[in-house]
């Protein structure tokens, strides 16, 4: 079990919670945890809760809440969206309660939210995570600025660069605010050169000027060709190399490192004139000439 999931945490993780059904969607992973520890610990989680109630008649089997409650979870919320993924049953009781997301109660809960983050919208930032090593990535994002950093340490190359140092010390600082789809990309662009005209070792993938063939290869021409003479044919380097073969392919060197192997009409034209100058016994071409004539072979039975 992960650590930091002890009896403590999730005993207080649980007295945030009043209904069963809330602990289990909201906070799973303690949810989980509790139901680790014993039955025992598990009913202790949950002395205080109750189930969520029920309505009858026409609308029975869906749950409903209060405008209390309602209000109540919205405003752990900063964005709509959010309020929708972590706490649906509350948002579509929000939402159908009162005749959709433009009626007033709708409105009241969520004026303290943000705008969507989306590129169309003013809440795009640019941010840089620098290392002590002097490595840093930079980046533009819509995301809320904890959970963006909680994605970087999850996976990407800063937590690859975190799995290889993890003594250096990093920091999260955010370079520029109120970007939109019109700016982001080139603010983005502006600050990548700022920090590699500063000589700080880049950790985003870098691209070559508009007009070329993508990114910086990892793979050189050279160990591409030296991968191609290994090999007789274009179908050998296939089957033996493929990642070299599709880098050589989209940077436009399979050509001339494929030079020296004979194309596939020409593997098959020699492999049919090495097939025809096998000697055939008399047997054998009795063989392909009924099988040519679509004539079966005459049995003994047949024979007598």
């Amino acid at each position: 079990m992960i650590t930091k999931y002890t009896r403590e945490a999730i005993l207080a993780d649980a007295a945030r919670f009043t209904v069963k059904r809330d602990w289990k969607q909201q906070s799973y992973r303690f949810y989980k945890a509790a139901r680790l520890f014993g039955a025992d610990f598990y009913a202790q989680c949950m002395r205080h809760m109750k189930r969520a109630k029920r309505l009858v008649g026409p609308t029975k089997g869906k749950f409903r809440y209060t405008d209390a409650e309602i209000e109540r979870v919205a405003k752990d919320y900063r964005q709509r969206n959010h309020f929708k993924r972590g706490a649906r049953p509350y948002y579509q009781a929000a939402l159908t309660r009162y005749g959709g997301s433009q009626s007033d109660f709708f409105t009241c809960i969520t004026a303290h939210m943000d705008a969507p983050s989306n590129p169309y919208s003013d809440s795009v930032y640019a941010y840089v995570v620098e290392f002590d090593d002097r490595h840093a990535y930079v980046g533009i994002s819509g995301r809320v600025e904890g959970r963006r950093w909680e994605d970087h340490q999850r996976r990407g190359p800063v937590a690859r660069h975190l799995k290889k140092q993890p003594d250096v010390g990093v920091k999260f600082t955010i370079l520029e605010r109120g970007l939109n789809a019109a700016s982001a990309k080139a603010r983005e662009a502006y600050w990548q050169a700022d920090y590699l005209d500063k000589e700080w070792t880049p950790l985003w993938k870098i691209k070559t000027p508009a007009g070329s063939l993508g990114s910086v290869p990892t793979v050189t021409r050279e160990q591409c060709r030296a991968c191609a003479a290994l090999c007789r044919t274009r179908k050998e380097f296939f089957d033996r190399y493929q990642s070299r073969y599709r880098i050589s392919k989209r940077h436009g060197w399979y050509e001339e490192i494929t030079r020296h192997m004979p194309t596939d009409l020409e593997a098959r034209q020699a492999q049919a004139r090495k097939n025809s100058s096998r000697p055939v016994s008399d047997a054998t071409r009795q063989k392909q000439r009924l099988a040519k004539l679509g004539k079966k072979k005459p049995s003994i039975l047949s024979a007598l």
